[in-house]
């Protein structure tokens, strides 16, 4: 699943060598919350403030609401592929199932269901609608094998 949301995000997001390693980091995690510091460095950053402006160059949310995107569509999609409910979701990573909800809803401003319901496509576009300098990828000249 993980590298399924890699490439969606890849073929929809037209970005920098660096923003494409930081929407990878964060969507082959799963979108839980690696260190914003150490992915900072992992890039040759100073810190996180850097990233979070190199994000915001390339058109992306802060590296917190991006994870919370990432997250969101990772779960859609579980929910699509596998029928995996939310809950289910929450206790394999160990979590409590209110948080993954109140994630979805600081994230998307809906609750799990109205997501659930809307897809994958759905949450992606929305994403996307929101990264207006670095949409659409295919406008862009850059070629995409997608």
């Amino acid at each position: 699943m993980h590298r399924l949301v890699s490439d969606l995000l890849h073929c929809s997001l037209a970005l920098s060598p660096p923003a494409q390693a930081v929407v990878r980091t964060i969507a082959l995690g799963n979108g839980t919350f690696v260190s914003s510091t150490a992915v900072a460095r992992s890039l040759g950053l100073k810190d996180r403030y850097a990233l979070d402006r190199l994000l915001h160059s390339e058109g992306l949310p802060t590296y917190k609401q991006l994870s919370g995107w990432i997250r969101v569509l990772g779960w859609v999609l579980d929910w699509e592929t596998d029928r995996v409910a939310l809950s289910s979701s929450a206790l394999r990573s160990g979590k409590n199932a209110a948080i993954y909800g109140r994630t979805v809803r600081r994230v998307t401003g809906l609750s799990w269901s109205e997501v659930r319901d809307r897809g994958s496509n759905w949450v992606l576009l929305e994403l996307v609608r929101r990264c207006p300098k670095a949409y659409p990828a295919r406008s862009t000249g850059a070629s995409l094998a997608c």
